[in-house]
């Protein structure tokens, strides 16, 4: 019956009130169970559906209506209408049915009077029915098949048997959502009817969702070429220039092909124009999206740069996102973070302001010699943007996590901190944490990191060894560089190297405006006794020096004046299986831990955050996620 309530609130368009017929034995004292005779009463069955309940609490409240209903199957139904003075003619709920059949196990055993009853198959008279709508589940125990059968009758006075068949296939994608775990809806409201052949034809019109202009552009094209006349009035009706009703199907062929599947040749005759149809286009193409589109509400566990990043992209398109950061505050630390192209892409369609994120901009490639630093290959990076599209930003981590704290915030994401996440429950789609707390989700993002809980949470085990290299990582600003009289690399605004042919290798860059310069400092692992993974232990100017005693000495001098000098553990990932489990993913450094090789670790983070925002967007995104089950 939830089903059913569901399935007719769906069909109904969101009409909440609902109300239908249920036959009822009402043999509702003892003395009746006995007796043979007719006492089928007809209940009408109301309730008030909220499109933000799950099927689960859709249920309770079933449960309960139907409790109440029960108390009082004696009232006649004559007496009710009666009530509320209105009779069988124009009462609604009378003209659609809900009927649950079960089929005794025991009918072989029926008796009366010692004499022996034998069941017979009476086969429903299709030709008539008493009511305009009738849905009919059928159980019986007895059948191998060990299947709910359910028959869809409808009137041939309202309906043909085209829309009873597509009545049917309706419900049962109702029942496949309702009964698939992962393709259960968190709310009702999120239930799709949509057949899967009018989903592709709802996809082809949303590939055609023009703006205004570009319709109009294409249909003045259209006339034009049907007319064979180069500048056409907007405003003018085709009949006006002498169209027929050869020339209309044409240009309704030609509109179908180009523009809108959808359009036929009653569209053309109601809107003449190329105003006018442009309109009635564009109409359509929002109803499509507005159809198709559902947003969704979305978990995001770690509030890093990938984190936030998932969030803005999730967030541009109007889907509800809340990220929760296991403490106080999202801990962005280090030095410098590299974002190529492929990376500053996605910040600058997103709105993030990369120049208040003080970023240097890449300019050269310099390798130097190791010991002394004298230049041994200058590439020059003047013509990036115009190779690649975008320019090379070199930013501090925490300038650009603020940036993206920033836009995130302005477009409405939620940040929750000192909430670390300690389970999830796939099946009813909730993440609890260590507060206690438990909260619900359509969509749950873990990009908690290297070190990710949820990436153990849905069930992979990390194979790692340990990295033939070990790294320091350090920051110096210009302002001590100065003070101390030490060589000023930040003016090059480049990616600077020395070393690089094994393992031991310099990387510097600039950073915050060229306010700081960063480095990072591989050496063999070997000479290294951490053993947990992780990027933040600390170090002193002492231990970073002794690790390369025959390094350029303008380097060394500047080592002994360095700041924030932590020692980064590296270990290499065996590729992980999986990344999705029901409606949980991974991504950025939860997903595919990567070695410092290429600086791509923050681009591919920002990548995938990137690719959720496309898939789940109105272009892509219909009303049901598509998972993958592990």
């Amino acid at each position: 019956m939830s089903v059913f309530y569901v399935f007719l609130w769906k069909l109904s368009n969101g009409h909440s009130d609902l109300c239908f017929s249920c036959l009822h034995s009402n043999r509702y004292r003892n003395e009746l169970q006995s007796l043979i005779g007719m006492f089928v009463a007809t209940l009408p069955f109301r309730m008030r559906i909220h499109p933000h309940w799950s099927f689960e609490k859709l249920i309770e409240h079933v449960q309960e209506n139907c409790s109440a209903i029960f108390q009082h199957t004696h009232y006649p139904l004559q007496q009710i209408l009666a009530d509320f003075r209105v009779n069988y003619s124009n009462v609604s709920f009378l003209e659609v049915l809900f009927e649950l059949l079960t089929v005794s196990s025991d009918m072989q055993k029926l008796s009366l009077d010692g004499t022996h009853l034998e069941r017979v198959s009476i086969e429903r008279l299709h030709e008539a029915t008493a009511f305009d709508f009738d849905v009919a589940f059928v159980y019986n125990p007895t059948s191998e098949t060990e299947k709910l059968l359910c028959n869809i009758y409808g009137s041939r006075d309202i309906f043909d048997e085209s829309t009873i068949e597509k009545i049917g296939r309706r419900l049962q994608l109702a029942f496949s959502q309702i009964f698939t775990t992962t393709l259960r809806p968190s709310q009702i409201s999120k239930l799709s009817l949509v057949l899967p052949d009018e989903l592709e034809q709802i996809q082809k019109v949303a590939i055609h969702n023009f703006s205004d202009i570009a319709i109009g552009e294409r249909l003045h094209q259209i006339f034009s070429r049907v007319f064979n006349c180069e500048s056409v009035d907007v405003t003018q009706s085709f009949s006006e220039m002498g169209g027929t009703s050869l020339d209309v199907l044409r240009m309704v062929s030609l509109i179908r092909k180009y523009i809108c599947p959808t359009i036929n040749t009653s569209h053309l005759f109601a809107n003449p124009s190329i105003r006018q149809l442009a309109q009635v286009i564009k109409s359509f193409s929002a109803v499509v999206e507005s159809t198709l589109f559902v947003p969704l509400k979305v978990a995001i566990i770690g509030c890093g740069i990938g984190g936030l990043s998932a969030a803005i992209a999730l967030r541009r398109y109007g889907h509800e996102v809340t990220v929760y950061e296991r403490a106080h505050f999202a801990s962005e630390v280090g030095a410098s973070i590299s974002v190529a192209a492929n990376g500053t892409k996605f910040l600058e369609e997103w709105g993030v302001d990369t120049v208040a994120g003080r970023s240097v901009i890449l300019k050269k490639l310099i390798m130097r010699n190791w010991k002394d630093g004298t230049p041994n290959d200058v590439y020059d990076l003047s013509d990036y943007k115009e190779k690649w599209g975008y320019v090379y930003n070199m930013f501090h981590r925490i300038d650009l996590h603020e940036q993206l704290q920033i836009r995130a915030k302005a477009l409405g994401v939620t940040i929750v901190v000192d909430h670390k996440a300690v389970d999830i429950d796939f099946l009813h789609r909730t993440v609890t944490f260590d507060t206690g707390k438990t909260i619900s989700a359509d969509l749950i993002i873990g990009a908690d990191g290297v070190r990710s809980t949820v990436r153990r949470l849905i069930g992979i085990v990390a194979k790692t060894t340990p990295s033939t290299s070990a790294c320091y990582r350090c920051i110096i600003p210009t302002s001590r560089v100065k003070k101390f009289g030490l060589k000023d690399f930040a003016p090059n605004s480049a990616i600077e190297f020395w070393g690089g042919f094994g393992i031991n290798k310099i990387v510097l860059a600039p950073c915050c405006a060229g306010e700081i310069v960063s480095f990072y400092c591989f050496y063999p692992a070997s000479l290294n006794d951490q053993s947990e993974e992780g990027w933040n232990f600390s170090a002193t100017p002492s231990m970073l020096i002794e690790r390369f005693p025959d390094l350029d000495p303008d380097l060394l001098a500047i080592f002994e004046h360095c700041e924030d000098i932590k020692l980064w553990k590296l270990v290499i990932h065996e590729p992980y299986p999986y990344w999705v489990k029901g409606c949980t993913a991974l991504l950025g450094d939860a997903a595919h831990p990567m070695m410092p090789d290429q600086s791509q670790g923050a681009c591919m983070a920002i990548e995938d955050a990137a690719a959720l925002g496309i898939i789940f967007s109105p272009k892509y995104w219909g009303n049901r996620i598509h998972t993958v089950e592990h």
